[in-house]
This record gives C-alpha cells, structure tokens and sequence, in this order.
C-alpha cells in the first residue's frame, strides 16, 4: 500500500502491551515482532512472555478494507517506512 505525501497526520499505534511483570526491566529489542504479517498477528497473550498481552494496534483498521490484508493486528508492527 502507498502512501499519499500529503495524507495528513494522525496518530498511529504501533504497539500496545499490557500487564508487564513488575520484574521486568528491559524488553528486547525485535522480541515481539518480525515484522508486519498479512492478515495479523496472534494475540492478545505473548508467546514466551508469561502474563503479558498485546492490545491491537491501529494496522488493524489501517488495512480493514484490503481483503488480502485486513485481519486483527496484536503486537507490534514496525513504521514501515521506505
């Protein structure tokens, strides 16, 4: 999907995670993503990280109109950008 130069700018999320253990201190980078899977990622529970959940970010409505894309988005999806 390309995106127009002079589409105007809201606010996107890209990640939102939920019920992180006190304990935890640092999260890793690349942990809870590979990228932007068509159709979604799984969720809300994180695979290797007991307790935490994704919330659905906003990928989700973003491709709800593309059949090959649409799907619900937890987790984290990276920007993108060209």
């Amino acid at each position: 999907m390309e995106v127009p130069a002079d589409l105007p700018h809201v606010k996107f999320y890209h990640w939102t995670l939920v019920d992180i253990p006190a304990g935890v201190r640092e999260i890793a980078a690349g942990s809870h993503s590979g990228g932007i899977t068509a159709r979604g990622n799984p969720g809300p529970n994180v695979a290797g990280h007991p307790g935490q959940r994704h919330g659905i970010n906003d990928y989700t409505g973003w491709f709800s109109g593309d059949a090959q894309m649409s799907g619900d988005y937890y987790g984290y999806d990276d920007p993108c950008l060209p």
